[in-house]
């Protein structure tokens, strides 16, 4: 995984008004770690009052029932 263009395309998320942010990549890449840094990282920010995001990190594996969710 490239951190710099991975972190690159976090800030980029940021700045722009998306909505929803879609991460992608095979098993066992790191993608649930690096998520949850990230997840902490804007928290922090939000916390700070630098940010109006509030990161909601979600297994989409452990959903039950995809239909009932927001």
């Amino acid at each position: 995984m490239n951190h710099v263009l991975v972190n690159e395309g976090i800030e980029t998320f940021l700045a722009s008004n998306s909505r929803v942010l879609l991460i992608q990549g095979d098993a066992g890449t790191g993608k649930s770690i690096y998520l949850k840094l990230v997840e902490h990282r804007i928290y922090k920010q939000y916390l700070l009052g630098k940010t109006d995001y509030i990161p909601i990190f979600v297994r989409l594996s452990e959903i039950k029932d995809p239909s009932k969710c927001i």
